[in-house]
């Protein structure tokens, strides 16, 4: 899959990693708003993210893990990075294989969001990767912030893991 300027992934292979299926790393930096690179009504990184995410579930069968990791410039404060589940759903009888998103609170010493960051949580949203930052390691119930500067804290970069790696990270904890 060819990379783009913001955008690298790498393959490693199911055996390699001792997982049931290939593992995609995709590293990412998404230029900040207001910045000299930032081009509004350009396709942007979340939109290549969409279509690169897309391409590897299509081109695997749904068969694979994936981890996201990178510099996204997005301010999320704790806005839930899954769709909660809808009771109504159960009233219509809409799709008798659906599997609703589990939420798990997710701490975050940023309580402020921007633009980038409610397009990364859609990203989160349309593709079921689950933000580790505030729920695994030593960053568990805190939420670090990524940039310290002198016009503030936040945290604006990010690991996000489809949930088969998620489940294996809280269990390595």
């Amino acid at each position: 899959m060819k990379s783009k300027d913001d955008l690298i992934w790498i393959k490693i292979n199911v055996v390699t990693v001792g997982l049931t299926d290939d593992l995609f790393i995709g590293f990412c930096y998404v230029v900040p708003e207001g910045s000299s690179r930032f081009i509004r009504n350009e396709e942007n990184t979340f939109d290549w993210l969409i279509d690169y995410i897309a391409k590897i579930h299509l081109n695997t069968d749904s068969k694979c893990n994936i981890m996201l990791c990178g510099g996204f410039n997005s301010r999320t404060a704790t806005i839930a990075d899954s769709v909660p589940y809808d009771a109504v759903i159960d009233e219509i009888g809409f799709l008798d294989d659906y599997i609703a998103d589990s939420f798990i609170y997710r701490s975050s010493q940023d309580k402020g969001a921007n633009t980038n960051g409610q397009l990364f949580i859609d990203i989160c949203r349309q593709t079921g990767l689950i933000v580790l930052n505030g729920r695994v390691g030593n960053d568990l119930t805190i939420g670090k912030c990524t940039l310290v500067g002198s016009r503030g804290n936040s945290r604006i970069d990010y690991v996000l893991a489809s949930e088969d790696i998620f489940k294996c990270v809280l269990v390595l904890q």
